[in-house]
């Protein structure tokens, strides 16, 4: 056998469990404290540090400080301050701290989804032209095209 160097990240003391790990700075996260979800229900909507802990094609996952890690979906990724594109999959990093907002608790499901865009962003990009007076205007036709 192999040796290898591995962590206890979390004690389930009723099931008599050990959860351990081999990267080395999911430690200090996991051990100092994980708050249950319901905690997270009472603060929705509120900003707080997070750290990549995995990435995957549609987004990636980060560990706020509860026992479940947060969703980020990839049209959630912030626009970096003078950055002229918000920013990609491609440029997350495992480990990389970053602010996010709590956008839902679902107790039920046991998930958690953040985002990272600011408040003032989600609403710019909502208002891009006035709606139709008629909503039968949306299915109609544009003109024909030049023969």
């Amino acid at each position: 056998g192999k040796q290898v160097k591995v962590w206890v990240s979390h004690v389930d003391e009723e099931a008599m469990k050990l959860q351990l790990t081999m990267i080395s700075h999911k430690v200090d996260t996991e051990l100092i404290r994980k708050l249950p979800i319901d905690k997270f229900a009472e603060i929705e909507g509120a900003e707080v540090d997070s750290t990549i802990t995995r990435i995957t094609n549609y987004g990636a996952y980060v560990d706020i400080g509860c026992q479940v890690d947060a969703w980020l979906h990839a049209t959630q990724l912030p626009k970096p301050r003078g950055a002229p594109r918000r920013m990609i999959l491609d440029d997350l990093i495992v480990g990389r701290s970053m602010k996010v907002r709590i956008i839902s608790v679902d107790l039920v499901q046991n998930r958690i989804k953040v985002t990272g865009r600011a408040k003032d962003d989600v609403e710019k990009e909502r208002v891009f032209g006035t709606p139709p007076e008629d909503i039968r205007q949306v299915f109609q036709r544009g003109p024909r095209p030049p023969e």
